[in-house]
């Protein structure tokens, strides 16, 4: 079996507010990530909906590669 993952990213102002959300833990340190995007010369990871990168964490917590592969159909 195949899982799928859906991401969403927020940006908001350093000032705001976030909702109480039940069961769910916040950190507030700061980490600084870093992703650097490989592809062919003709971009055919691009073309396929795939994309594979490298990303590091300034804390260290993360440091390693990621492939997503497109969405068929």
């Amino acid at each position: 079996m195949i899982g799928w993952e859906t991401e969403w990213k927020f940006d908001v102002g350093e000032d705001a507010d976030l909702p109480e959300l039940p069961g769910v833990a916040i950190d507030e340190r700061r980490v600084r990530l870093e992703a650097i995007y490989w592809d062919t010369a003709d971009l055919a990871l691009l073309g396929w909906g795939a994309t594979l990168r490298y990303r590091s964490a300034s804390d260290g917590s993360e440091c390693g590669w990621t492939l997503k592969l497109g969405q068929s159909g």
